[in-house]
């Protein structure tokens, strides 16, 4: 049976708010989701942008481009209705849940979720604008552009954290618990709301004319946005390569490398350790995976974590871009993780895809390749701290781990170590050549004659034979934590922890214990 488009509008308003209480119902049974916080704000930013404009389409073509007021007045249950019953259902998840603080998750409401809501009714308002017949087409493809619009940035830019007028702002693909609105979201959001308020009364100017008139206003409206696209960076509100060397504005040139850091806290001793441990680490691994590598690689070196968290969307996780020839490191800390950044940058000389990784973008064969390479977890063979988990039951089945997305099931000091040791088994008992058909192909039947429960199999014989001296207390402080989906009000813990690290270092002791008292009150968790 068909339904036509006429047919389908009407329906709109009941299978919107049936669809937003079903996903908010749904996601109240999900880590993080079920919490009134950042990712229950995102999701219901995305929904509500999409189904308010679908909204505004169907009010336009039932009353003929009313203006915004009477939008309101006419229909403030449905808005409402859009407004309220996500922020109820997190409320009440929430309380019900958990007893983590609210105030947190009450920000990201205010200044991600309703702006969007707004947000989308005005692009379906352009959308009909442009077209009554094709209006709800156009709107799902500026939709969707607006979306995908994000990986043109992870992709050409160092940063891995996005602001987007449908969402706000995304922290990434690898991201800090520390997560709290702050002024440049504020600022972001001011300026969609500049934007749209624009856009809608663009909308009114261009209705009833002619196409010529609308095609050329299209023009106008796409120059403003690709300025603004130009003008982010200079706006804080992404990070490009010079926003990047401007900050970090002394540089080291060696025959591999590039190596970017602050002036004022680099001495020249400093600097010559610094170039000369870069081009020893790159050399052990060329000789380990057996290539040639006569790249140019730029190292970014930040001066702390909050200068590397505003740069590039992450303050203590150190990241590669094999596909930019980049790496980002801490100034203070970049001795512990610079080979294992390396081999990332070197192993896109046998990756594969747009970004010289795994085919299948394998976390596991990310970094565990990385990790057997580099074979130092904080001063400890890679088989040692395996064997150190694996006695102490902190186990992960290395089937399980290679399988999608389960490397991120475990605390990450386990899933790093077991898929380092698996790898680096493979590569003492099969040759390295193996291992790097097998980082660009991930099939183990056709590289080794064998599937991965049998290699896997193997493993578990050899890691049960490795003896080491067993220290328990050692075991728990490596692999005793949880991941960010099973802690405890993670989000406004992390963001409060830094608040009481501050009042500490600022000598106020008073308070900065009856904060970190708090903070272990309502996550129980030191």
């Amino acid at each position: 049976m068909k339904i036509s488009l006429k047919e389908f509008l009407p329906n709109i308003p009941f299978v919107s708010i049936i669809f937003i209480i079903g996903i908010n119902i749904t996601i109240a049974f999900f880590p993080l989701t079920k919490n009134l916080g950042y990712e229950f704000s995102t999701i219901n930013a995305i929904v509500l942008f999409f189904l308010s404009g679908l909204q505004a389409i169907k009010i336009q073509k039932k009353e003929y481009f009313i203006n915004a007021l009477q939008q309101f007045f006419q229909h403030k249950f449905l808005l409402l209705s859009f407004v309220l019953l996500p922020f109820l259902i997190g409320f009440l998840s929430s309380v019900l849940n958990s007893n983590c603080p609210l105030k947190g998750g009450i920000y990201f409401y205010l200044v991600i979720t309703i702006p969007s809501i707004f947000f989308g009714a005005i692009l379906g308002n352009l959308c009909f604008a442009l077209s009554k017949k094709y209006a709800i087409l156009y709107f799902i493809i500026l939709f969707l552009v607006a979306i995908l619009s994000v990986f043109i940035e992870f992709y050409f830019n160092p940063q891995i954290y996005f602001y987007n007028p449908i969402f706000g702002y995304f922290p990434g693909t690898i991201y800090d618990e520390d997560l709290s609105v702050d002024r440049i979201l504020i600022a972001y959001r001011i300026f969609n709301l500049s934007f749209f308020i624009s856009i809608y009364y663009f909308s009114k100017i261009i209705y009833n004319r002619r196409k010529l008139f609308k095609y050329s206003a299209i023009i106008i409206l796409l120059i403003i946005t690709c300025a603004f696209s130009y003008l982010k960076p200079r706006l804080l509100f992404a990070s490009d390569k010079s926003r990047i060397e401007n900050t970090l504005d002394s540089s080291i040139t060696t025959n591999h490398f590039k190596i970017h850091l602050p002036k004022k806290i680099a001495t020249e001793i400093d600097k010559k350790y610094i170039a000369l441990l870069h081009e020893y680490y790159i050399d052990q691994i060329k000789n380990d995976l057996n290539i040639k590598f006569d790249d140019k690689i730029d190292s970014y070196l930040f001066d702390g974590r909050d200068s590397k968290r505003e740069l590039l969307g992450s303050g203590s996780a150190d990241i590669a871009k094999p596909w930019l020839n980049q790496i980002y490191l801490n100034y203070y800390t970049y001795e512990a993780t610079l080979k294992h950044e390396l081999v990332h940058i070197l192993a896109g000389k046998f990756g594969s895809s747009l970004f010289k990784v795994s085919s299948d973008l394998s976390p596991a064969m990310i970094e565990g390749l990385a990790m057997s390479i580099e074979n130092n977890y904080d001063d400890c063979p890679v088989h040692y701290m395996a064997k150190l988990a694996y006695q102490s039951n902190f186990k992960f089945s290395i089937v399980q781990l290679f399988n999608g997305l389960n490397f991120f099931s475990k605390t990450s000091s386990i899933s790093y170590v077991f898929a380092g040791s698996f790898l680096k088994f493979l590569e003492d008992k099969y040759r390295v050549e193996n291992i790097k058909k097998l980082y660009k192909q991930n099939d183990f039947e056709k590289i080794y004659g064998k599937d991965l429960n049998t290699l896997a199999k193997e493993y578990e014989d050899f890691i049960n034979r490795y003896d080491i001296e067993f220290s328990k207390d050692k075991a728990q402080l490596y692999f005793g934590g949880t991941t960010i989906f099973k802690k405890y009000c993670p989000r406004m813990a992390a963001s409060d922890a830094r608040l009481a690290s501050k009042l500490f270092r600022d000598k106020k002791y008073s308070e900065s214990l009856q904060l970190f008292q708090n903070i272990y009150d309502y996550s129980n968790s030191y």
